[in-house]
């Protein structure tokens, strides 16, 4: 789950552990493939979607959309958002950080 203190205490980097093979997977990895799916999504362009941007209110993402960008996060990084922490975010930063915070939690 990711609290507030967890989205905040994120660090750049955090070390993933998978089946077999342990990858460092960095903050701007999570953005850039968070970036391309509301590319995706919206259509609007890459450089215009920031971390400060709100997948909400700036975005113009709906609620399908936003459940289809869940699942598509969760599948990337084999992690479960629960559905009431996704709808806390304001940020697509928020997002980033909750990922790597519940990566470094898998690596414990």
């Amino acid at each position: 789950m990711c609290n507030d203190e967890e989205i905040a205490a994120a660090g750049e980097e955090n070390t993933a552990s998978g089946d077999t093979v342990t990858t460092k997977i960095s903050e701007a990895e999570v953005f850039a493939f968070i970036q391309e799916l509301v590319h995706n999504k919206s259509g609007i362009d890459s450089d215009k979607i920031t971390r400060e941007s709100d997948p909400k209110n700036n975005l113009g993402l709906d609620s399908m959309d936003n459940a289809e960008f869940v699942l598509e996060v969760e599948k990337e990084y084999n992690i479960s958002i629960p559905d009431e922490d996704f709808d806390k975010f304001t940020s697509l930063g928020a997002i980033c950080a909750c990922v790597i915070s519940l990566l470094g939690e898998r690596a414990e």
